[in-house]
């Protein structure tokens, strides 16, 4: 028995709930699929015949609620132990996905994450940056993830037992972009909770442009002051923080926050260019932390 649980925002989901339901009739499990659209301002008219599926659902929030909580929600309305959680802008690799993670239920298997790759044809000009970083950020192979089973994990590809999960839910506080599956994941390593890791793609068809993905990073740092501020979490925790607690004990992170604005425009261009570099994409990410560091008014 298998709840299918898929978060979407502003995207249209029903040709993975297509594919998922075609594989779970084949695979003969008893299965729900519940979408929760977390109130999206960019609705697609597909969505609304996800409902048509047998034992599938589309819902909506009343109003936006932040990932963490929109999963947390999609949990507590499942109805099977098993729950598997993917991203909406996704389609398995194979035709066999769900059947692999119904093969490790059957070993006793609570956790499990498949891996996450992108597309091989390259995209356009304007929209570059964001399947580099993907490919070379986010796409790791099995040998990789098994060696370092904590650090590439996205709950939009992981397969969980209701009750680890209700035991360590989600950070409902979190309602903005960024780290939930950091703090998500915390926990699990705190907690020593094992993750098997195996080979079971989803491609993720994400099809933001450059500057909509830096927009979106924007967001994602602010959130990441604020889990610094609050102690959600610690510096060490992530590559970004530790540099930027470096260059602030070196005093370095007022050269940063000199120089940055004058860089900015520069960087941008290059960003969005066909010659765009995840290096100075992680240097304008430090310059950007460093900036709101210093006001929050950027």
């Amino acid at each position: 028995m298998l709840s299918i649980l898929i978060p979407t925002y502003n995207y249209n989901t029903f040709p993975l709930v297509t594919e998922l339901f075609n594989q779970a009739i084949i695979s003969k499990v008893e299965f729900e699929i519940i979408v929760l659209d977390d109130c999206s301002n960019l609705p697609f008219a597909e969505n609304d015949k996800i409902s048509h599926f047998y034992k599938t659902i589309f819902i909506r929030n009343d109003k936006n609620m932040g990932r963490a909580s929109t999963i947390n929600k999609l949990v507590s309305l499942s109805k099977y132990e098993n729950c598997l959680i993917l991203e909406a802008d996704s389609i398995p690799e194979k035709p066999d996905y769900l059947q692999q993670y119904l093969d490790l239920i059957e070993k006793g298997i609570k956790i499990a994450f498949g891996g996450v790759i992108y597309p091989s044809e390259k995209p356009q000009t304007d929209s570059l940056l964001r399947w580099i970083y993907g490919h070379q950020r986010e796409s790791k192979n099995i040998n990789y993830r098994i060696k370092n089973p904590y650090k590439i994990i996205f709950s939009w590809n992981l397969l969980i037992d209701k009750a680890t999960f209700n035991k360590y839910p989600f950070d409902s506080s979190i309602k903005e972009y960024g780290f939930e599956d950091l703090i998500f994941l915390k926990k699990l390593n705190e907690n020593e909770i094992k993750i098997h890791q195996i080979e079971n793609n989803l491609i993720h068809l994400n099809k933001e442009s450059s500057q909509q993905f830096i927009d979106k990073y924007h967001s994602s740092l602010k959130n990441l002051k604020f889990l610094l501020d609050t102690n959600k979490i610690k510096y060490e925790d992530t590559n970004l923080s530790k540099k930027y607690q470096f260059l602030k004990k070196i005093k370095a992170d007022i050269i940063f926050q000199i120089i940055f604005p004058f860089l900015k425009t520069t960087i941008l261009k290059n960003l969005n260019s066909e010659y765009c570099s995840i290096f100075i994409f992680d240097l304008y990410k430090l310059g950007y932390f460093c900036l709101i560091n210093k006001s929050n008014n950027v």
